[in-house]
């Protein structure tokens, strides 16, 4: 199956701002990573023209070392699941870690996605958990699927990213932090969303 037929049920950002020759170079000075990343917390329209809020976002390095939002999930609407949205958002994390598209078996085009001899990609998940009034970001970095490389472009880089689109307030983000793609399961992470208290 050829990647283009692949049916996703998120918006990819596969374009030229947000790969190599990126400008500005890196999402934390871009101003449309800036409105999405407003749109998903606010959980309303955000930017000139406007961005969507979205059930979960997602941040990588897709042809150079900087984060960008890639993906955008499905509209946020009153309607939305927020455990369906954090299992669909790990799920297609995982599948990230092992280079993988949206069908979990084709692998990313190398033409969009190839960095350090790769397609495989740590990243950056943003989720709602409305429960208690949170959204989180989770930071995954699968020592299982990662060569060495890529593991330090992840280091490396994350933190201007994460200091410009933080989690919530009163979020523990070492919680959030998973290396192990056998750690990463929605029920690990709803089990740490439930130690955090409403603010």
């Amino acid at each position: 199956m050829a990647a283009a037929e692949v049916e996703r049920n998120f918006e990819t950002r596969w374009i030229e701002s947000t790969g190599k020759h990126a400008d500005p170079k890196c999402g934390s000075d871009c101003e449309e990573c800036k409105a999405i990343y407003e749109a998903f917390k606010m959980r309303a329209p955000r930017g000139n023209p406007p961005h969507q809020p979205r059930a979960w976002i997602i941040a990588y390095p897709r042809q150079h070392e900087k984060y960008f939002f890639q993906e955008l999930g499905p509209l946020m609407t009153d309607d939305t699941d927020d455990e369906q949205a954090l299992r669909e958002l790990v799920e297609r994390m995982k599948q990230l870690g092992r280079g993988k598209d949206a069908d979990g078996e084709t692998e990313l085009p190398n033409s969009s996605h190839k960095f350090k001899k790769s397609v495989r990609k740590p990243c950056l998940g943003y989720c709602h958990w409305r429960e208690n009034n949170k959204f989180i970001c989770i930071d995954y970095c699968s020592d299982d699927n990662l060569k060495v490389q890529m593991k330090m472009v992840h280091s490396s880089n994350k933190g201007p990213f994460m200091n410009e689109y933080p989690t919530a307030s009163g979020v523990n983000q070492s919680r959030f932090n998973i290396n192990s793609e056998s750690d990463m399961t929605p029920e690990y992470i709803m089990g740490e969303l439930a130690k955090i208290h409403n603010n």
